[in-house]
This record gives structure tokens, sequence and C-alpha cells, in this order.
């Protein structure tokens, strides 16, 4: 087994044997929900021979799924069951039953679903009513499967096209060990979640592919040096893809083009991604790839994964911090888009999200997300950008989010500004501090951290004292100088006691300037070591001085 294997191993990538037991009885506990569904629709009409079908789809079909990963499924139904059926009753049913709950509908989505909690899985049920004796293939060209169906059977069309093309080129546990390397690299970076504009499973799935049908044969240490290389010199004008024809038929490109295999209508996958998304895409990618060309070890891997978060805070001095009901986090977050498109309109502005919810330290409901910040000279006010972007938000949030309100407690969704030394509560929170990178911090401007304010910092001190101006690096300077200051007036005051000392004891007597003189230099060896303490003191000084900038 390789380092990296270790290292994969170690963060728990793999699902154990209860966490397959657990997904399983998820699906046969949901079948059981979906016939009982079928037959209050099918029963009332005279129908006695019903059935209904959960087919995973996503990561889980694709064998990379993660303890921390989804279970996406399809409930298949019989034709006669309509999409308005599923939603109007399956949403109730699963109120009714006790291993459910967290139920979120969204039927505003591209693709319809149900979110919500079973056996203490994630699950996300989407809807297709089709003839349920048909092969995928044949579904794809039934004329009669509404839009919604449609789309979800694309999804198995496109994992079985996944899996089929990598099984060509490579080992498919070398395949799922590179996605789910990849996957745990994105999350720990801060760019993995495809709601808020980043690519989700599906992007990094068809890249890991794509890899492997560029390098056959190749080992895990070699794919995932490759994926790196690769990507961090791909010109995006030109679209990922694992088969010719999706890329011949495809006429419209975004900012970063990823296209979905095995579909009628091929589909990209990454249409969200902005310009100022794919700067930071590339920069993490641009800074993988120095690492894992040198990584050997063990801890030369765990480098690749080191958290952003951390840095995060580290890098911006002020935070929009965007505010909702911990139920509304989902509605608020697959708009977040519009909030972040805006800012990148704005000229000057530089910003990053880190995608992720805290808990709300002033509204226990709440949870809380943030975009960091940084602008030129020449940028607008701050509250003014925040007005901005705050209004487009509004236009796309459902009317029960209201933002701003007066009575902070009634406000389902707040947007406020922080500052860097109101984030100190979150630096290292749910972070593995055993691989943190803390030497990278020093990389980015701003963070100025010593190995004193590192101790600060990991006991909840503050990382940056913003609003009382302290630069870290001015006062070890400042404390350096007054060191050898003193050490200059010790120098020159033993100087002086010896030269007057041996003036008195010549006008005296030779025989006591002989025994001053002895006196003298027994203390020689105690004033060199001062010496050489002051001296190690303020090599010390400027070094975590220079360490900091």
């Amino acid at each position: 087994m390789t380092p990296l294997e270790i290292i994969l191993r170690e963060f728990n990538v793999h699902l154990t044997t209860s966490d397959k037991v657990q997904r399983d009885n998820v699906k046969n506990h949901l079948r059981d929900l979906a016939r009982a569904f079928v037959a209050s629709v099918y029963l009332p009409q005279g129908n006695i021979e019903y059935d209904a079908y959960i087919v995973d789809i996503g990561s889980h079909r694709l064998g990379v799924d993660m303890p921390d990963s989804d279970l996406d499924l399809i409930c298949m139904v019989p034709p006669d069951v309509t999409i308005e059926d599923f939603f109007d009753k399956f949403p109730g049913i699963l109120e009714s039953d006790t291993q459910a709950n967290n139920i979120l509908v969204i039927r505003s989505a591209h693709v319809p679903l149900i979110k919500f909690t079973m056996f203490d899985v994630d699950v996300e049920l989407l809807f297709a009513s089709c003839p349920l004796h048909l092969s995928i293939s044949q579904l794809q060209n039934h004329a009669d499967i509404d839009t919604v169906s449609r789309r979800s059977l694309d999804a198995i069309a496109t994992d079985d096209a996944i899996l089929r093309i990598v099984e060509d080129n490579v080992h498919i546990d070398t395949f799922r060990k590179l996605v789910r390397c990849m996957k745990k690299w994105a999350k720990e970076r801060g760019i993995y979640k495809q709601s808020v504009g980043l690519p989700g499973g599906i992007g990094w799935t068809i890249m890991c592919a794509r890899i492997c049908q560029m390098y056959p044969h190749a080992s895990l240490n070699e794919l995932v040096r490759k994926m790196f290389e690769t990507y961090s010199q791909w010109s995006w004008n030109d679209p990922v893809h694992l088969e010719e024809e999706c890329h011949i038929r495809t006429a419209t490109q975004s900012v970063m083009t990823v296209l979905t295999p095995g579909r009628v209508t091929i589909t990209n996958c990454t249409k969200k991604i902005s310009r100022m998304t794919l700067q930071t895409l590339m920069k993490e990618l641009r800074r993988a790839e120095r690492i894992s060309q040198t990584a050997v070890t063990k801890e030369d891997w765990k480098q690749l994964f080191a958290p952003y978060q951390d840095e995060f805070f580290a890098q911006f001095r002020k935070f929009f911090e965007i505010s909702v009901t911990s139920a509304s986090s989902l509605s608020v977050e697959s708009r977040m888009t519009t909030f972040t498109k805006n800012l990148e309109e704005t000229s000057g502005i530089e910003f990053r999200l880190l995608p992720k919810w805290f808990p709300d330290r002033a509204t226990a409901a709440h949870s809380v997300i943030y975009i960091g910040v940084s602008s030129s000279s020449s940028c607008p006010k701050w509250a003014e950008i925040m007005d901005d972007c705050t209004k487009e938000l509004i236009k796309v949030l459902p009317p029960s989010l209201r933002l701003n309100e007066t009575d902070e407690r009634e406000a389902r969704c707040k947007v406020a500004l922080k500052s860097r030394s109101q984030m100190s509560y979150y630096i290292n929170q749910e972070s593995n501090t055993s691989y943190q990178d803390r030497n990278a911090l020093k990389l980015y401007r701003g963070a100025n951290l010593s190995t004193e304010r590192t101790t600060t910092h990991r006991q909840g001190g503050l990382l940056y004292n913003e609003e009382e101006g302290i630069k870290w690096e001015n006062v070890g300077m400042a404390v350096g100088a007054v060191a050898l200051f003193g050490v200059g007036l010790t120098f020159l005051a033993v100087a002086g006691a010896a030269v007057g000392g041996g003036q008195n004891e010549a006008r005296r007597m030779e025989e006591k300037r002989r025994q001053k003189r002895k006196k003298l230099w027994k203390q020689v060896p105690g004033f060199i070591i001062v010496c050489l303490l002051a001296l190690f003191i303020i090599v010390l000084i400027v070094l975590t001085t220079m360490g900091s900038r």
C-alpha cells in the first residue's frame, strides 16, 4: 500500500460494512413506501397490479460514495402516476414514517427532488414515471416520457457510460480511489459544491474519468499527479468530454465546460462556474500540482489535504456573512450564485466563498456562510456593495425568506459585513489539526502568523486585531531594537569600568592593579555568556519577524 493510499484510509473515505448496510436498509424501506404510494394512486382506479422501483444513481451507483455522501435515488413508478401525484402525496407518506425526518421538497429545481434523512443517511430522491419493463436505453428513446422523468433517467445513463468508459482504460478500483481522493481534496480545499457554483460530484468524477482515459493503466499516484498537472494547464475553451460525439454536438460553452456522457441531450455539469470561481479552482490546482510532483512520504501527501478554512480567515480582512434559518439554508445555497455574480461585476473586487455552513452564535436556529472579500482603493464603499448584492439576492429568494428585517429575531435571512477580528471563533473549528499545514498560512497576504500567535489562535484568541491596528511584525522589530540597545549599554558599562579601574590602580600601586585585572578576567566568561545569550535572543526575534512576513 502506497503512502497516498494509507492517507486515504486514515481519512476514512471508504464506506464501512455498517455504512453499506444502512444504505441498503434505506433503499429497501423506501421501496416499501413507494409501493404504498403507487397503491394509493392505483387502487382508487381499480388497478390491482402495481409496483415501484428505487434505483440508485450518482456516487452510490458508481461505487465512489464516502461516509458523508448523500444517497441519490430515483423513485421509478408506472406511467399512470404523475409528478403531481408524487409531490402531493409522497411527502405526506414520509412525514408519517418514523424513520424519515428533515424533509424538504424542492419542486422548483431543474430536476425536482425531495431531500430527507432516513436511518441517519441523507437522501435525495428524484422521480421518474415510465414503463418499468423497459431498459434505460429504451427509455431514453421513448416518446411518452415527460421532461422531468427523462432528466432523472439521464443520470442513470451517465453513470453507466462513465463506468463503461473507465473499465476500458484502468482497473475500476483504481478509478474509484482516484475519485475519492479528488473529492476529499476538493472538500478540504473548499472547491466542492455544485449548488454554490463550484464543481460537484459528477463534475469531478467526469474529470477523473477523462484522466483515466488519457493515461490508461496508470497507477493511483501517477493518475493523481496527472490530474493536477493536466487541469492546472487546461485551456477551458475546450470542454472536458469522454465521448467524441459529445464534443461535436455541443454548440454552447460556458466559462468551464464538463460534458455528461451517455445522454440524448448533452449537458454541461459545471455551467454555474463563474470567472472568479474558475480562478480560484486554477489556483488550487496549481498548488496541488506543486505538492504532488514532489510528494513521496506520507507527510508530503498530507500537505495536499490541508484544510483551507484557516487560510480563508487569514487571507481576507472583510467577510460577507449570510445568516439564514437552518431549514432555509438549501434554498439560499442554491441561489448563492446570484449574490456572487453581482460581486464579480463590481470592479476592483476579489472574493472567495467558503462552501461550509457554520452555526450562528447570535441566533441558535440560524446557520451562516461566509464570502471573503478584498478590494482595490478604487472600489465603491462596502455598504453600497452589500446593499446591491443583497437586493439581487432578494429578487430570487422565495417570499418567505425575508432579508434585513428590523427585528432580527424574525428575519429568516440576513446579510452583514464582518471584519477579520470577529472571525476567531470559526478558525480551526471542526478541522483536523493533526494535518494542518501551518506554514502554508504564511504564503497568504495579511496572515502574519508567528509561533506565539498560532498558539493564541489555537486557544481561541484573535487571529488579527484589526480594530486596534496592531502590526505584530512591528512589535517584534521594536522588541529586537530594545534588546540590542540594552546589550550595547551593558557592553559600554563593563568596558568603562575596566578602563577606569586600570587607571586608578596605576596611580596607586602595581600590586592592586594586578589583583583588579585578575578579578576582571574572571568576569570575562560571564560577560561573553551574557553577550551570546543576547545575540541569540536578537537572532530569534529577527527570524520570527521575517517568518511572519
